[in-house]
């Protein structure tokens, strides 16, 4: 009996063996292929964060672009803005010249005036 014992113990543990064998090979594969799985997802993401930071990249170089752009009209405005003040400036000496250039011609018809009446003295102390 101990004789036909041990070679059903030995098949008992060689078919435990083997089942544990297949257990495990079977465990492996599943973690292989959840493994493919995992990567073929972190691969997935890999590609939409790329996606992701090259369109953040390109909205960065459109706020830079607007950037300068804004810049440029703030130098483009502050131009005109000093141009605009010049305009003012000429126009106030443009005013002030017609101001004097009547002041003037009220004096020249004036002295005319005068000439006229020294004229007419010295034609009657004659």
């Amino acid at each position: 009996m101990s004789a036909e014992a041990a070679p059903a113990t030995d098949a008992d543990r060689l078919a435990k063996l083997w089942d544990a064998y297949r257990a495990q090979e079977d465990e492996l594969q599943e973690a292989l292929a959840r493994i493919q799985r995992l990567s073929a997802e972190v691969e997935g993401r890999g590609g939409e964060v790329a996606a992701r930071e090259r369109a953040l990249s390109e909205k960065d170089a459109l706020i830079a672009s607007l950037r300068e752009t804004i810049h440029d009209k703030d130098r483009r405005i502050a131009a005109l803005e000093q141009v605009e003040q010049d305009v003012a400036a000429l126009q106030a000496y443009k005013d002030r010249i017609a101001e004097l250039e009547a002041a003037l011609s009220r004096e020249k018809e004036r002295l005319a005036k005068l000439f006229l009446l020294y004229e007419e003295l010295q034609r009657a102390s004659r």
